[in-house]
């Protein structure tokens, strides 16, 4: 876009820092739903898994 007169050198350096906030801040909103709440209610299903196979067998 700069080639063609669209858009300054500097206005491109804001937007790429934008678009770079944004992209951290939604990696690390995944990040925390990872580890914060499905990471710790996967070792609880694994954990009431293991315990139903043992009832069983």
């Amino acid at each position: 876009m700069p080639a063609v007169g669209k858009v300054s050198a500097r206005e491109l350096t804001s937007m790429a820092a934008l678009f770079a906030g944004v992209l951290l801040l939604s990696g690390a909103g995944i990040a925390a739903r990872y580890f914060g709440r499905l990471l710790p209610q996967q070792k609880q299903l694994h954990a009431l898994l293991a315990e139903m196979v043992d009832e069983t067998a």
